[in-house]
C-alpha cells in the first residue's frame, strides 16, 4: 500500500505519524516525518547571538497508537535533500538526511491529550496560558547560530534559504507507539531564542501552506497473520 504524504490536487496533509508498531496480525509498520520550516517575515540577525533552539511539535490528540505509558524518545535530523512542495511524495520513499541528530527529547511518556499551562512572572506579574499538547525538542546551538549569520537577503527569499536549510526529519526511537503530530498546529514551530543588542528576542519558523511536507513509511508483513493473504 502506497499512500501520497506530499500534495496531491490541491490537498495538503497537516498531521503525521512518527514511530513504530509491532502487530502480531499486522506486522511491523515504521513511521518518519519529513517537513519544511519558513520564517514568516524578513528579520535582521547581524550581531545576534544564539542562546537556544527548541522544536516545538504540537500532538494530534486523535491519532496516537500504541503503548501510553512506554518511554518514547523523539529524535531530529537535518534534511540534506531538497524537496518540492509541488511534488507527489509517496510514502516508500526514503530521502537523504544527516547522520546524527540535531537534537532528541529522551524518555518522555507522551501525553497527547493533556494541555499544558504556562506560568509567566515576568515583569512580577503572574499570566497564566493553556496550550494544546506539545513537545518542545532542543536543537544543537550551533544549528541555530549557522542561521542568525544568515544575511537577510538569505532569510527573506525562500530559494536562498532552502539551499542553505532544506528541512527536518523527525523520527521516533518508539517502543511499539506511532504519536501523530499536526505540523499546522498552532504550537508547531522551530524557535531560536537569542541575544541583540542587549535584548532577548526570539524568531519562529513555521510549516506554513509553501511549505513541502511527506513521510516514509515502511511495513514489514513477515511473520504476521496477514503475511498469507
Amino acid at each position: 500500500l502506497l499512500l501520497e504524504t506530499g500534495n496531491s490536487d490541491g490537498a495538503v496533509l497537516s498531521t503525521f505519524l512518527v514511530g513504530k508498531l509491532d502487530d502480531p496480525i499486522f506486522g511491523k509498520s515504521e513511521s518518519q516525518a519529513f517537513a519544511e520550516f519558513k520564517f514568516s517575515s524578513a528579520l535582521d540577525f547581524q550581531d545576534a547571538i544564539i542562546d537556544s533552539v527548541v522544536l516545538t511539535l504540537q500532538y494530534d490528540s486523535l491519532l496516537f497508537y500504541g503503548d501510553t505509558l512506554a518511554a518514547q524518545t523523539v529524535e531530529v535530523y537535518r534534511l540534506e535533500e531538497e524537496l518540492d512542495m509541488l511534488d507527489v511524495y509517496y510514502s516508500n520513499l526514503s530521502f537523504q538526511t544527516g547522520m546524527t541528530p540535531l537534537g532528541s527529547l529522551n524518555n518522555f511518556i507522551a501525553k497527547p491529550r493533556t494541555n499544558i499551562t504556562v506560568i509567566d512572572t515576568t515583569g512580577g506579574d503572574s499570566d497564566t496560558t493553556t496550550l494544546l499538547p506539545h513537545i518542545r525538542i532542543p536543537l544543537d546551538n550551533a544549528f541555530g547560530a549557522e542561521i542568525l549569520a544568515l544575511d537577510t537577503m538569505v532569510t527573506s527569499n525562500d530559494s536562498l534559504f532552502t539551499d542553505v536549510f532544506k528541512g527536518l526529519n523527525i523520527r521516533s526511537l518508539a517502543n511499539n507507539t506511532m504519536m501523530g503530530f499536526d505540523l499546522d498546529g498552532t504550537q508547531t514551530r522551530l524557535t531560536l531564542y537569542y541575544q541583540k543588542d542587549g535584548e532577548s528576542e526570539t524568531a519562529n519558523l513555521f510549516v506554513n501552506f509553501l511549505s513541502f511536507r511527506t513521510a516514509e513509511f515502511e511495513h514489514d508483513y513477515t511473520g504476521s497473520f496477514v503475511n498469507d493473504y
